[in-house]
């Protein structure tokens, strides 16, 4: 680790210098300099902001909410440049009808012109606001805050790093917010960024090695960052990765998908950075979810960069059922948009050329700032296994949380034998706190059955599990056992032939259904052992049969018993 570390360092400030000279002519339209994402020259040598917003932890549990739950607002800092405003409209644009979207400005003045710009632009702005607040940069993921979910207070609250950044006014925005919206705050004494830090809603926190070195001597071992961390975000388990290079942030390497899948950049053959990049995927994939799923790692197939140029896929952000990623008009972003879609059925994934912004260390990601939603629900139940041999065991135990106040009805198990539908539902019932308990209806024995949960609240927030339901959906399957026995066996005599019927057998002995049953019929003389090889008379697939007496000798027959199997 220590090796890679330094390997990092190094490049990093050759990468850091390299994008100081690529940024340093790059001003907005007041003439006022873009700060890149990393270092810009003269920041070097200056300390992050003084403490002045520390806190004690919550005094409560919170949760830390993943980046794939429902929003209800976007933040971002208006770039006022004509170069990087065309981005902003472009990636707004698609969710602009669907949230509300805050565009920080430094003036009056500014928001007036972003508003008019918009429109221009045919972005609707009726759900926008333009707040005026003084900013240093537009990297809004790094010093923008971190959503928490207050488990006994059951609101929202802000959590909020040191900047690792010498941007007093970048680093102020949190409180700001805080103030702003009456959020409860806390402040832990961490320099860290938005952009080094994912979490999977399980309690765990991901993060490259980079937070060690910023934080020495207070927090730079492992066991002091757990304890930061389980006292300000209630996260157990914290997984630090070798630092990548350039800035050493996560979000510019990879990305969670949900709490069992990742997306980690693949470099061209023979590129250095893959060292690292296939020490993370060994990390990821030593990684379980709550329900002992692996973490999935697809590497995706990622540009060489060229000139210091940082080129990624993994910076993009999760707005609900959409997904803004960047792409550079590369003949890779064919095959990256193709992996994101296959990876997130029930999302649509949206492309953005970042050609303009990528050459300052930073993509979609790195410039939007999510706001959770505040009516939030949270789905959690174990995925039914690969096989179900009893209906008991297609017993969902879900359980349901909301920020707002759950909607009972809406709470329901969405089930379907083919996935383009027909989609039937089964209610829950309570099984407790926050529990409750629906069992998918037995299907026919081996085929496909697809199903996923779905619930909203009342003041009209909902959510599926999986995300996003129904072209996101689970999958099982009934396996038949013994079919069970054929009852109301009636036998009827015409001279010396016989007919047998009996009721046709449709589920195995543990009410499974199935098909394709055949029925071997038996006779004998004598009661004992009727079941035996020289006894067969005939095998038949309907639950009739007409035994001939004179080609069986039916008429000397006196017991019969016909069992049912599959083929």
């Amino acid at each position: 680790m220590k090796k890679h570390s330094i390997r990092a360092i190094w490049l990093g400030a050759v990468f850091h210098l390299m994008t100081a000279s690529l940024c340093a002519q790059m001003v907005d339209d007041s003439g006022i300099q873009l700060l890149p994402r990393g270092l810009a020259p003269g920041e070097r040598a200056v300390a992050p902001r003084t403490l002045d917003y520390l806190t004690t932890p919550p005094a409560e549990p919170v949760r830390a909410v993943a980046e794939w739950e429902e929003v209800e607002a976007l933040m971002v800092r208006w770039p006022n440049s004509t170069s990087w405003n065309a981005l902003w409209a472009q990636f707004i644009a698609p969710v602009a009808l669907d949230l509300k979207i805050y565009v920080i400005c430094a003036t009056a003045g500014q928001a007036i012109s972003a508003e008019n710009y918009f429109i221009a632009q045919g972005v609707p702005v009726d759900s926008m606001e333009f707040p005026v607040q003084a900013t240093n940069s537009v990297w809004i993921r790094d010093y923008g805050p971190w959503w928490a979910w207050r488990e006994n207070s059951w609101d929202r609250a802000i959590v909020d790093w040191i900047y690792n950044r010498p941007r007093p006014q970048d680093d102020s925005i949190p409180e700001w917010e805080a103030r702003e919206w009456g959020h409860p705050y806390y402040g832990p004494n961490l320099v860290f960024t938005g952009g080094n830090f994912m979490v999977d809603g399980w309690g765990r926190g991901f993060c490259s090695e980079l937070v060690f070195d910023e934080n020495v001597p207070t927090v730079d071992t492992r066991p002091e960052l757990d304890s930061v961390m389980s006292a300000f975000m209630n996260l157990d388990t914290m997984y630090t990765f070798p630092r990548f290079f350039g800035i050493d942030h996560i979000d510019m390497s990879m990305k969670l998908l949900n709490d069992h899948t990742t997306i980690l950049n693949q470099y061209p053959a023979g590129n250095s950075f893959n060292a690292v990049m296939d020490s993370c995927a060994e990390i990821l994939a030593g990684i379980t979810n709550p329900w002992g799923e692996a973490v999935a790692v697809h590497r995706v197939p990622t540009p060489s960069w060229s000139g210091g140029v940082p080129f990624t896929y993994t910076n993009a952000i999760f707005v609900n059922n959409k997904v803004l990623l960047p792409i550079y008009s590369r003949a890779e972003d064919t095959a990256a948009l193709a992996l994101w879609d296959s990876l997130l059925p029930g999302y649509s994934i949206h492309g953005f050329d970042c050609n303009t912004i990528i050459p300052s260390q930073g993509a979609i990601h790195c410039v939007v700032k999510e706001v959770i939603h505040r009516h939030l629900i949270r789905i959690e139940y174990a995925p039914l296994p690969a096989a179900l041999t009893t209906p008991a065991q297609g017993l969902i135990d879900a359980r349901v949380v909301s920020l707002g106040t759950l909607d009972r009805d809406s709470l329901q198990l969405f089930f379907a034998t083919d996935a383009a539908g027909p989609w039937q539902t089964v209610g829950f019932d309570s099984s407790g706190i926050e529990h409750y308990a629906a069992t998918l209806p037995p299907q026919l024995a081996g085929g496909p059955v697809y199903y996923y949960v779905r619930a909203k609240n009342v003041e009209g927030n909902w959510t599926t599990m999986p995300r996003y339901g129904p072209d996101a959906h689970y999958l099982t399957r009934f396996a038949a056992g013994e079919p069970a026995g054929p009852q109301h066996l009636v036998a009827n005599r015409s001279g010396d032939d016989l007919t047998l019927s009996w009721d046709a057998v449709t589920q195995d002995v543990n009410g499974i259904p199935i098909a394709g049953v055949e029925y071997d019929v038996y006779g004998s003389l004598t009661l004992g052992s009727i079941v035996q090889a020289g006894n067969l008379l005939t095998t038949t697939s309907s639950p009739t049969a007409l035994l001939v007496g004179e080609a069986i000798g039916a008429s000397t027959l006196r017991y019969f018993q016909v069992v049912a199997r599959l083929p």
